[in-house]
């Protein structure tokens, strides 16, 4: 199995997933969330990253050289990017899952509705 941020399928339907250090909080060293809805409500420094996971679609990454908490590695902050209805991000969150930055992520050309281009 890979420890990778996510979205897991199952009988019992679609969860997102985001890796995080082991604690008490989180033994397993994720944070599993099922997706409820997918909104389009802003994200703010501070916010919860289990509440952003309940309204957004997590982007798979198939890396794990991007600063994972993996295997006990003191890693400050994490990445992850999710889809909204307004579009996709850059989350940066600390350990404990707080958002501490958020910022839109500008598709390449070739990646663009024609709605999206100018």
């Amino acid at each position: 199995m890979v420890c990778q941020h996510g979205v897991l399928l199952t009988p019992r339907g679609l969860y997102n997933i985001a890796q995080i250090p082991v604690s008490a909080d989180f033994p397993q060293g994720q944070i599993v969330m099922p997706l409820e809805k997918i909104s389009d409500k802003p994200i703010a420094r501070g916010d919860s990253l289990k509440d952003v996971l309940r309204e957004s679609v997590v982007k798979s990454e198939s890396t794990l050289s991007r600063g994972a908490f993996l295997f006990g590695l003191d890693t400050k902050w994490q990445t992850l990017n999710i889809t909204r209805k307004d579009g996709s991000y850059r989350i940066i969150f600390n350990k404990e899952g707080i958002i501490e930055h958020v910022e839109p992520v500008i598709p390449p050309e070739e990646h663009k509705t024609p709605s999206q281009i100018e």
